[in-house]
């Protein structure tokens, strides 16, 4: 590789997802032990606003389960008045 890109080109550097991989030109390999990342902050704030919206879905989630109970024993209360008793 160092052969076809000469001394022009010192290091060649990819970005995957928020990672920055170095490709060795002397031996042709891939740097990913010394990978870096270069979207830390600004995952670590994604991820931070993805762990608050799924805390507000699951107390919204609870609050739903427990409507559908209360709305259940309103029902079941309605039937029963409804129903005729056998004495």
């Amino acid at each position: 590789m160092y052969r076809e890109l000469g001394p022009r080109c010192e290091s060649i550097d990819v970005r995957v997802a928020d990672k920055k991989i170095l490709f060795d030109i002397e031996t042709g390999d891939w740097d990913t032990a010394g990978a870096e990342s270069v979207g830390g902050i600004a995952s670590s704030g994604a991820a931070h606003k993805v762990r608050k919206q799924v805390e507000i879905l699951k107390e919204e989630n609870n609050m739903l389960k427990l409507k559908v109970d209360v709305l259940l024993n309103l029902v079941a209360e309605s039937i029963a008045e409804l129903s005729p008793t056998k004495k």
